[in-house]
């Protein structure tokens, strides 16, 4: 097949996958271009909406009401923070805690209160409900794979659709963990551009061939078959922002503990959802605490060293 990244029609390996977040055991086959790196699926699944139950994570209902009154508070307090350096509270959670990486991102674009937001492959809008709390109120998701439109709270709006057929165009478009589920991919980065204002920026965050899967090949967690269509490596990255006339402003490894523990599952065919993984119980999964803060140690430093298996970018116009 050639590559749909960068249309080299070259040597390439493949790897039979299984399915693993649920267990089903179902094979996919996954070819990887020798020009651009990209590991991609051969064939994309005529069913693959069995493969979204409503269990799946991110379609979890989200309660924009499960937090107190003084979490958010502080929540606030370290937004404020992050964005304008201001206010002791806020410091101080700076201070004792890691800033979370999507405020970081937020910083970078200078966002105002009163932008559009776009959020593709949204699920129940969890994320949007976090952007919600923290004052923003023009804010939008799409998702073919919800279950119909609605509006959670006054503000928000969710849309069952794809991002082509989505009209508008917005301030700051976030693609988190959702383009990697995407087919036609040069498509995808045409219809972001069309979507943003002229001034508008653009934040993906994207599974990456890195460590992880030059470690665990075909048993990467992150390699998620069949959902994830495209694991793309920097170089199909470039490609892909300067077809549509991006460029990338800022980058920045993220690989977290919970790839090496989903990983070493795969390894010993342990599925995501089983009984006897550490996500669904961590007291008795096969993992001692020294373990996971080795995990935890390895993915520090596959960061430090600009190889971890997630990667976020933000993106301008040229």
């Amino acid at each position: 097949m050639k590559c749909r990244i960068c249309l080299h029609d070259s040597e390439q390996n493949t790897f039979v996958v299984r399915e693993m977040m649920f267990g089903t055991g179902d094979e996919f086959v996954y070819f990887t271009c020798s020009h651009c790196g990209c590991l991609q699926i051969r064939e994309y699944p005529d069913t693959i909406i069995k493969y979204y139950p409503k269990n799946y994570f991110s379609y979890l209902e989200s309660n924009c009401n499960r937090d107190g009154l003084l979490r958010r508070n502080l929540r606030e307090a370290r937004f404020q923070s992050v964005m304008t350096g201001k206010g002791l509270v806020g410091r101080i959670l700076e201070y004792c805690f890691k800033t979370p990486l999507m405020l970081e991102c937020l910083k970078i674009c200078e966002a105002k209160l009163d932008w559009k937001i776009l959020d593709v492959g949204c699920g129940s809008g969890g994320f949007l409900l976090d952007l919600y709390r923290l004052g923003f109120g023009n804010l939008t998701g799409v998702d073919p794979h919800i279950e119909r439109n609605c509006e959670p709270v006054d503000g928000i709006v969710l849309f069952k659709k794809h991002l082509a057929d989505l009209e508008g165009k917005y301030d700051l478009i976030f693609l988190r963990d959702s383009l990697e589920h995407m087919p036609q991919q040069s498509q995808v980065f045409r219809n972001i551009r069309s979507h943003l204002k002229s001034s508008g920026l653009v934040v993906i965050s994207i599974p990456i061939l890195g460590y992880c899967w030059r470690r665990y090949g075909a048993n990467w967690v992150g390699l998620d078959a069949p959902r994830h269509f495209y694991l793309h490596t920097q170089k199909s990255i470039d490609i892909l922002c300067q077809e549509a006339g991006f460029r990338i402003i800022h980058m920045r490894f993220d690989s977290q503990t919970d790839q090496f523990i989903g990983s070493e599952q795969y390894l010993r065919g342990i599925p995501l959802f089983d009984k006897k993984s550490y996500f669904v119980n961590p007291k008795t999964s096969i993992f001692s605490q020294r373990e996971i803060n080795a995990f935890k140690r390895l993915a520090m430093h596959v960061n430090q060293q600009d190889n971890g298996d997630r990667i976020v970018i933000c993106l301008a116009t040229e």
